[in-house]
């Protein structure tokens, strides 16, 4: 009789358990919409649930094998709700489908994209070389097309392969940036690495003492390519032998610096701003050293073609000075709106190159660049990304003030978003599978690609806090015909 009651209260306890269990499925169920959670039990196993440090929720989902975190926030969710009740209409390229891969869904995206003038216009840019072809395809609305059969993948190949005959040092840099002349012509700026690449940021550096990381740039170029801005000039990690490729073919400033270190390998140290000095200097092991060569842009000098003008949201570069936008949230209204050169798409643009920082984590934006020939109508370039994906763990919020504070966002930009959100691919997993082509693979640690995933949720969040405070979607987002 005992062992009767004492099993009926145990069925009693456990039936309980799975009714609160059922309830607790069911609310977040209600709060994250239902067709993302029978995606994820029927794509996976939910292996666990955390709140990270954002009051976002963690959940981590074994599929095929591999380890695939998903980060939810509350207010993201909302705004997803609202981009679909708005925007997923029947035959809509905006459309979102819980089943469509993220390139099938750029594909339709892709049917708006804008065809403006070329380069060509205004210069004369013949032959058939890569850079060649790399040149004569910059658009007023981009800096290369990637459906142009095989000309982006040449120019990285022979960014990768060329031979170098001249190298020279970049003086007005902060950090080493050399000049490498190739055989053919070609021109890059290479970047060495100096640090390992598991090594992060220390957290007790200011911004602007931190050093410059080639993998960053690398990884810069590939986010801008699978967001579908192709605003990054093309960058591509090369190995050099420090003694063939640099000294031997070096400038005046280069070879004067060349040494042995203690142990017998081949160093220089160059000419630059700030840490261009022996105890900052470049060593092989011996010779060999791995870096970034990004391509060069043509007729860079400001006369020609480039307009190169100071960020309006640059920061003080002083650790004890703030500028007026990190402590007045007006600042937009007041000191970016109403600026003439500032009018056409350029909130837009800034908006998204501040989207482009944020992902990456880079505080150091201090100038913008565009093509002048091409007015207010086009892209701004997204040059000299560096000092990115330093630190994994930290959401650099500020680098979101021009979204927050302008309130203006453009509409393809957040759909892009929306749909790496929401699945079923991934931002990290579309970059992990892009940076594995790189000669230096792997670019990027685990936890910097999981952080990405984490910021997409971020940036939708403060999309909703702008709507949601302005109380109009059609005031935010933006559809400017830009994709």
């Amino acid at each position: 009789m005992v062992t009767r009651v004492l099993l009926l209260q145990k069925c009693r306890w456990r039936a309980l358990f799975l009714v609160v269990c059922l309830f607790l499925t069911f609310q977040l169920y209600l709060q994250h919409g239902g067709n993302y959670y029978v995606r994820m039990f029927s794509n996976g196993v939910i292996s666990g649930r955390q709140l990270n440090g954002t009051g976002n929720i963690s959940l981590h989902v074994m599929r095929s094998g591999s380890h695939v975190t998903r980060h939810r926030s509350p207010l993201a969710d909302k705004l997803v709700k609202q981009f679909q009740t708005r925007l997923s209409k029947p035959r809509s390229v905006y459309q979102l489908n819980d089943t469509e891969t993220y390139s099938h869904f750029m594909g339709r995206l892709k049917i708006l994209r804008k065809r403006g003038d070329y380069l060509t216009k205004y210069f004369n840019i013949t032959g058939n070389r890569s850079w060649e072809r790399f040149h004569r395809g910059i658009n007023q609305y981009y800096l290369y097309d990637p459906d142009s059969g095989t000309d982006l993948t040449d120019l990285l190949r022979d960014l990768n392969k060329k031979t170098i005959v001249a190298a020279r040092s970049t003086p007005y840099s902060s950090h080493l940036a050399i000049t490498l002349v190739f055989e053919d012509g070609s021109k890059g700026i290479f970047k060495a690495i100096r640090t390992p690449k598991e090594q992060e940021a220390s957290p007790n550096h200011f911004y602007f003492s931190d050093i410059e990381r080639p993998t960053a740039e690398i990884a810069a170029f590939h986010l801008d390519k699978v967001l579908a801005f192709y605003r990054v000039p093309p960058t591509v990690g090369r190995v050099v032998n420090i003694t063939r490729d640099l000294i031997m073919v070096g400038d005046e400033n280069i070879k004067p610096t060349a040494h042995r270190s203690p142990v017998g390998n081949s160093c220089f140290f160059g000419s630059c701003k700030d840490y261009c000095t022996q105890g900052h200097a470049l060593c092989g092991n011996p010779h060999l050293i791995e870096g970034s060569v990004s391509a060069f842009l043509p007729n860079r000098s400001l006369e020609e073609s480039g307009n190169s003008f100071l960020n309006p949201y640059v920061r003080s570069y002083d650790m004890n000075t703030k500028v007026k936008w990190e402590y007045n949230e007006s600042f937009c209204e007041t000191d970016v709106k109403p600026v003439p050169e500032y009018q056409g798409r350029f909130i837009l643009d800034l908006t998204d190159l501040a989207v482009f920082d944020f992902l990456q984590g880079n505080l150091d934006r201090h100038h913008i660049e565009t093509f002048k020939m091409f007015g207010n109508d086009t892209f701004l370039v997204h040059y000299d990304n560096g000092r990115g994906f330093g630190r994994s763990k930290y959401d650099c919020i500020s680098c979101l003030a021009p979204v927050r504070q302008c309130c203006k966002v453009r509409l393809s930009t957040l759909a892009k978003l929306v749909k790496l959100y929401t699945g079923p691919d991934s931002l990290s997993q579309l970059l992990r599978m892009s940076l594995s082509s790189d000669p230096l693979a792997p670019i990027l640690t685990e936890p910097h690609l999981d952080a990405l995933d984490r910021r997409v949720g971020l940036v939708i969040s403060t999309v909703y806090d702008c709507v949601n405070r302005t109380g109009s979607w059609d005031q935010v987002i933006v559809d400017d015909g830009v994709v």
